[in-house]
């Protein structure tokens, strides 16, 4: 009844087995592949959409400008008092892409100090930080991903 010899079901079985762990294998890299597009996907995503707030010279003074390529929000940034006082946390409206926000001069004169920093979210939430301080006559610019 069976005409197939026993040593040929028996290769095939083994290359069966083979063919199937190889197809494991390949699967297997594949799914690795396919996590690895994701995540770079979403943090390119992100990086399109990633506000930068900077100080700005302009003709009027400085000034607060989004030179990102998203919206900002949940802004604030320190805010010179007086001497003899502590600076403060000032909150500002959402900020679109390009657009810039005269500072006052006390503020201004922050930045000689202990420097002008800047706290702000992207619209996905993450958060950002630049701080600015004038080394030597320049302005030094740190842009910090805080989450």
């Amino acid at each position: 009844m069976n005409d197939v010899p026993n040593y040929i079901q028996a290769a095939s079985g083994v290359v069966l087995v083979v063919i199937t762990f190889w197809t494991l294998i390949v699967l297997r890299r594949y799914a690795a592949d396919t996590k690895t597009i994701a995540a770079n996907s979403s943090q390119q995503i992100e990086s399109s959409q990633m506000p930068f707030i900077t100080l700005i010279m302009k003709d009027t003074g400085w000034a607060m400008k989004n030179q990102g390529c998203g919206t900002a929000i949940n802004i604030f940034y320190t805010r010179f008092v007086a001497e003899d006082k502590p600076p403060l946390n000032q909150w500002m409206t959402p900020m679109a892409p390009g657009e810039d926000l005269r500072v006052e001069r006390n503020d201004a004169n922050y930045i000689d100090k202990d420097g002008f920093m800047i706290s702000y979210e992207s619209l996905s939430g993450k958060k950002y930080r630049t701080t600015t301080t004038m080394l030597s006559g320049a302005l030094n610019v740190h842009f910090a991903k805080i989450s």
